[in-house]
């Protein structure tokens, strides 16, 4: 491998492990372990797991009104969390931000929990991302 193509895959990957699980995996449409993939990927990158992290959570939803709903239960439940345009297409991005040491078990949990309300208002839960944390 030249190189230039190892510089890239060291440049890249740590700036995707901030946005969002997909953008770490493989091309696998429906990963079996979403949370214990990205786990691993920032064990690679040496993120301290056992420190916590800021880690946000992605929901997207066909209206605003679905979004705010969302995002005032979450407050609710100690996330805190903002409503805006998502980036392309017509819908809204409901965006939960959590303080929390990344453990497989509770980001299993929350992926069901998420994917429930999501799913309640309408909407669809799209995994979380987090930086680096050394």
């Amino acid at each position: 491998m030249p190189s230039s193509t190892i510089f890239l895959i060291v440049v890249t990957i740590p700036v995707a492990a901030y946005f969002n699980w997909k953008q770490l995996l493989p091309d696998d449409p429906e990963p079996k372990d979403p949370d214990g993939q990205v786990l691993d990927q920032l064990r690679r990158l040496s993120s301290n797991l056992g420190k916590p992290h800021t880690i946000e959570f992605f929901l997207y939803f066909p209206t605003q009104q679905a979004a705010d709903t969302v995002r005032e239960l979450l407050t609710r439940k100690g996330f805190s969390a903002e409503v805006s345009k998502a980036a392309a297409g017509s819908v809204w991005l409901c965006l939960a931000v959590k303080e929390m040491l990344p453990k497989h078990s509770d980001l299993v949990i929350l992926r069901t929990e998420l994917s429930g309300l999501a799913e309640e208002f309408g909407g669809n839960y799209d995994g979380w991302g987090t930086p680096v944390v050394q």
